[in-house]
């Protein structure tokens, strides 16, 4: 009997690996944004991995360099706790992002600046070309989500969107699956907790989570960091490494966040630069992608 299990294990995981090998990115699902000055291009498509789900991912390039390769976009709801989904009987656990189908899309270009009233520079540029991908769910078009990316030329930045719908849907994330894969041989500066001693560690064996944001040595030279903005009404969250996928980095919450539509998740940023110390003196874009105050009068 031993040797019938493991022959079926083995079969189940070379059709997986075979699924995997064979998805086909669906074309009309693809959309390419470049920075204001060219230099980051960030590619969103879906692939369809089997006759019935297809899954998100995104690419990002600097220079032609690869800063980020092929990542899924993924969120994991317990779909058991909307009451339309027990009445359509939707799989708890199946994934958000699976069978999402793209039904439109907008551009979007910012070229401003703004005055902070302390800080580092008396003015701050604002400028970049943005996309919202409009999705909806297969299962009920009820369910709504848009995907959010901005290409600054200093960065790129992803969000999830859900919009209102006439009941006001109930969402509990219980984890948010971001993932970012980077180049062979790339290094992570990692930090246990909030002002831990920072180690110079490879993307493997880490002894714990590592806190944000998360400054990189990419393989081919370049300078990354991974950052987190506009985060209200949302769980702590800090990066760890996949259990299948080699030199690939994922966002893992601390605890559920239970939210009401609309919502937006927070940002996740990938800062690029080709000197470390570009990442410091890019860090006016956390500011551009929090919301303005709300102080009135700033006096």
């Amino acid at each position: 009997m031993g040797k019938y299990l493991k022959y079926g294990f083995v079969m189940a995981i070379s059709l997986l690996v075979g699924q995997c090998l064979n998805a086909q990115i669906i074309e009309v699902t693809k959309h390419v944004l470049q920075s204001p000055d060219n230099n980051i291009t960030v590619n969103f498509y879906q692939k369809q991995l089997t006759d019935s789900t297809r899954a998100m991912y995104y690419t990002v390039d600097y220079k032609g360099k690869q800063v980020i390769l092929e990542s899924d976009l993924d969120l994991q709801l317990d779909n058991h706790l909307c009451e339309e989904a027990m009445a359509l009987k939707i799989d708890r656990h199946a994934k958000w992002c699976e069978n999402l189908q793209v039904t439109g899309f907008e551009i979007v270009t910012k070229n401003t600046s703004w005055k902070p009233l302390y800080g580092e520079r008396s003015e701050i540029k604002d400028n970049y070309n943005a996309i919202t991908i409009h999705l909806v769910k297969d299962d009920n078009p009820i369910y709504k989500m848009d995907v959010e990316i901005r290409a600054y030329n200093e960065s790129a930045a992803i969000r999830y969107f859900f919009t209102e719908n006439e009941k006001g849907t109930y969402y509990r994330i219980m984890s948010e699956n971001t993932s970012f894969t980077l180049p062979e041989n790339t290094k992570a500066w990692v930090a246990n907790w909030a002002q831990a001693p920072y180690n110079l560690l490879p993307l493997k064996n880490w002894p714990q989570e590592a806190e944000r944001p998360l400054t990189l040595q990419l393989g081919n030279g370049l300078f990354a960091c991974l950052a987190e903005a506009a985060m209200t009404d949302y769980a702590r969250t800090k990066f760890k490494l996949s259990d299948d996928k080699a030199n690939t980095i994922v966002t893992s919450m601390y605890t559920p966040a239970d939210l009401i539509s609309p919502f937006v998740t927070p940002w996740r940023v990938i800062m690029v630069g080709e000197k470390v110390g570009d990442l410091v003196e890019n860090n006016n874009l956390i500011l551009n992608l929090n919301p303005p105050s709300l102080i009135k009068d700033e006096s």
